[in-house]
């Protein structure tokens, strides 16, 4: 039986086991796979001859979003911070049906687990001080799930001394302390 909308869709993801969160157009769709998260808003569009399915897709791990909230001080329910993005695939179908999501969400599934963390870790720990937009908190959050206490111990007393290490404004000296806590934390579990 063909999906025509996009409620439609959102069920037939539902009945695969992935997760809705939000409603409307804010609604999305996501599976806890045993070390991260994959997350997916879909949108359909009808052409003359076909269904268009649009999937923006994203991977989240449970650890970076929790070092995320503790770094960034937010007491939000889990954020499920995006750490790897894939926006707007097209998949064209003559119909749309629960057999085409069955096979659309296996692919998201293998595209998420596709990707090496630990790399993706450490690429964000060797970001620059003077990284835009969100890496340079990418980079604080990742340096405290290191453990990483001697960077950010010289992050913090640089911070106190007057020099934000050319840092983007909005990263505070509260949150270099918390992402110091952070990597005390870590490197307390790990002894």
């Amino acid at each position: 039986m063909p999906l025509t909308t996009r409620p439609a869709v959102l069920q037939a993801f539902q009945a695969l086991g992935w997760q809705k969160t939000g409603r409307g157009q804010d609604a999305r769709l996501h599976l806890d796979l045993p070390d991260r998260t994959v997350s997916v808003i879909p949108h359909l569009s009808q052409l003359p001859d076909s269904m268009v399915l649009r999937l923006h897709e994203n991977v989240s791990t449970q650890r970076f979003d929790e070092g995320f909230q503790a770094v960034d001080g937010s007491q939000n329910t889990r954020p499920m911070v995006p750490l790897i993005l894939r926006g707007g695939r097209r998949a064209k179908h003559p119909h749309v049906t629960a057999t085409v999501i069955a096979d659309e969400a296996a692919r998201l599934i293998e595209w998420a687990a596709g990707h090496d963390l630990d790399a993706l870790y450490a690429g964000f720990r060797n970001l620059p001080t003077d990284a835009v937009g969100s890496q340079p908190l990418y980079h604080l959050v990742a340096l405290g799930l290191q453990g990483d206490v001697t960077r950010l111990t010289g992050y913090l007393d640089a911070f106190r001394a007057g020099d934000r290490l050319s840092f983007v404004p909005y990263i505070t000296e509260d949150m270099v302390a918390r992402a110091l806590t952070l990597a005390e934390t870590t490197a307390e579990r790990a002894d």
